[in-house]
């Protein structure tokens, strides 16, 4: 027997017309939303890549400034917790090894500082740095402006830094620009960056070389910061104020 074919009606030709206009609706959508996702992703990843570098830079300076700082703050500390103890500016010694005395500042003991003689991150110096310039000096000779008396202070040096860790180090502690040394406490101190650390690389790394910078105004009461050399071109060292002269 054969079936008749049914004319569609009206009704359910408009019916069936609206069914496949929401089916490819449910299709349309998902794939517009994947071509939206994907065209965010792909500027995303361009300007990742274009933005990258700069920002890996900066990112990396401003760590090493940080760690500077802070290898500079627990030396301080270690130096008053001596001076509570009894112990006089002059009295501390920087011996690291060999026989260290009881007034070390990296003696364990009761009298010493108790501390550990830091060392600086190694993508903290600049390319044309010596190996022994990349180490903490240590100095009763600097004499900082506004610090202490007219006298030096104790001193803990670390010099020949990158100038980007410069820039840092003085945005971090008086939020000075990094992209305008002009107007960073870079004055020139007059003197060289070998003036600043302990040439003959004996063990205690003490500077011996006085160094008077009290006629850089823009130190003035300063107990930390980064400076340039009047080596040409400039080299910079970071200095803390470890003992004001007078203590």
């Amino acid at each position: 027997m054969l079936l008749k074919s049914r004319p569609i009606g009206r009704e359910n030709f408009h019916w069936m017309s609206a069914h496949a206009r929401m089916l490819t609706g449910f299709v349309i959508g998902p794939i517009l939303l994947a071509v939206i996702i994907g065209a965010v992703l792909v500027g995303s990843f361009a300007l990742t890549q274009t933005s990258t570098p700069t920002t890996s830079l900066n990112e990396t300076n401003r760590l090493v400034a940080s760690t500077v700082i802070q290898q500079g703050a627990t030396l301080r500390t270690a130096v008053e917790r001596m001076l509570a103890n009894g112990a006089a500016s002059a009295e501390i010694t920087f011996e690291v090894s060999g026989v260290i005395p009881a007034t070390s500042l990296f003696n364990s003991g009761a009298t010493g500082g108790g501390v550990a003689n830091p060392t600086a991150p190694p993508n903290s110096f600049s390319l044309s740095s010596t190996q022994n310039a990349q180490k903490w000096h240590f100095s009763r000779n600097v004499i900082i402006p506004g610090v202490g008396t007219a006298t030096a202070e104790l001193v803990a040096l670390l010099p020949d830094l990158k100038l980007g860790v410069c820039r840092y180090i003085n945005n971090i502690l008086y939020n000075a620009a990094v992209d305008n040394p002009a107007v960073n406490p870079y004055a020139t101190t007059g003197t060289a960056v070998g003036s600043f650390q302990d040439t003959t690389a004996v063990t205690a790394n003490t500077v011996a070389t006085a160094v008077d910078l009290s006629a850089v105004s823009v130190l003035s009461t300063r107990q930390q910061g980064c400076i340039a050399t009047a080596d040409n071109p400039s080299r910079y060292v970071f200095y803390r104020v470890l003992a004001e002269s007078g203590s």
